[in-house]
């Protein structure tokens, strides 16, 4: 990866990636060079650009499976801008990776009772979804914040996501765009100010309802080692309680989730492998030039395709890292350490206990 930036409104970032899988009777081999410019404050014809942003992929894609062989050598394009067209906004979305071209146009409101405001229409290349995007913030009492937003959003599903998720999983399926036109979200929010003994210093209650147009998944392929991708609508409502303790450099947060996930087209079914309960604890020390966190996450009631019962979860995690300066950092990053059984498939390999060492520098 190179970074350059030539002026404060000029950024130009490459990369390259390489991924090889290789199990029982199935191979895959997926390269990727990639380009992207962003920009910031500019004026083209009089019309006030303050954001933009243009990324172009070169991939190629091989794979073997059961000796049934599947290539794809492509060009993709994602651009995104917001326009200032005086007392409103336009924002555009373009992506160019599928079959069919993905548009998602917004357009701001007068704010009124909101503190923003704006239509949105969403083309996947197979429906034309409209919604309404809005925000607004209130103040209930002291050190609080109550919020309710809906964020509609496009979430390409290039080769490079689907891999960077699922390395050993059948890509030939066609692609498809991951559109959230219901993306609601209910927020309360309480901060205490923090002291020097341990203490109390934060709540967060979240309600989120989404629906997924096209969710990438996963079913039974052909091969037994190797599931299938493919594309599903998805209902999802989850309910967060957080609360954190702190002192000083010292953090301690714990999180209960309740996540219900349905399939609204294959009637109304639990999403396969979404755990209905989650309990996550995470201690964190920040003292420069030492940082260390560990955190257990447990994962409760999930099932698999067949709607049989997976085993609970535990994930015990540890990161340590140290300061080399101002600008590196060396790191050493402990994961899944009670090598529970986490899957993503029942056909795929679970994961592992793992380490990983690392440094970091910044120019």
């Amino acid at each position: 990866m190179a970074d350059l930036s030539r002026q404060e409104d000029f950024g130009l970032r490459t990369q390259a990636h390489y991924f090889i899988n290789e199990a029982t009777a199935t191979r895959s081999e997926y390269l990727m060079g990639q380009m992207l410019l962003s920009t910031d404050g500019i004026r083209v014809s009089g019309m006030e650009i303050p954001e933009m942003t243009n990324e172009i992929r070169l991939h190629q894609l091989k794979q073997n499976n059961l000796n049934i062989e599947y290539s794809s050598d492509g060009l993709a394009w994602y651009h995104n801008s917001k326009l200032d067209l005086g007392r409103i906004a336009l924002t555009n979305a373009i992506h160019l990776y599928s079959p069919r071209a993905v548009i998602h146009s917004g357009i701001s409101l007068p704010s009124g009772f909101f503190d923003s405001s704006s239509v949105h229409v969403i083309y996947d290349g197979y429906h034309l979804m409209p919604s309404l995007g809005f925000s607004y913030h209130t103040v209930p009492g002291f050190d609080q914040m109550f919020t309710i937003a809906n964020e509609p959003i496009s979430i390409p599903n290039d080769y490079h996501e689907m891999l960077e998720r699922y390395r050993w999983v059948d890509q030939q399926q066609s692609r498809r765009n991951t559109s959230l036109p219901l993306n609601l979200s209910l927020r309360y929010e309480l901060v205490n100010p923090e002291g020097q003994s341990f203490q109390f210093s934060g709540l967060e209650l979240i309600n989120r309802s989404r629906y997924y147009k096209y969710r990438p998944l996963l079913r039974d392929g052909i091969a037994n080692d190797v599931p299938e991708l493919y594309f599903g609508d998805v209902f999802e409502n989850s309910s967060m309680v957080s609360a954190q303790f702190t002192e000083a450099s010292f953090s301690l947060k714990q999180t209960i989730e309740v996540s219900l996930a349905y399939l609204p087209n294959q009637s109304w079914i639990r999403q396969a492998y979404n755990p209905l309960l989650n309990v996550a604890t995470t201690a964190v020390l920040d003292k420069a030039p030492f940082h260390a966190s560990l955190s257990l996450e447990q994962r409760f009631s999930s099932r698999d395709e067949q709607l049989r019962n997976m085993p609970e979860i535990l994930d015990l995690k540890l990161r340590l890292a140290y300061d080399i300066g101002h600008y590196s950092e060396a790191y050493l990053v402990a994961d899944n350490i009670l090598n529970s059984p986490i899957r993503e498939h029942r056909a795929l390999p679970r994961k592992g206990s793992a380490v990983f060492v690392g440094l970091v520098h910044r120019f």
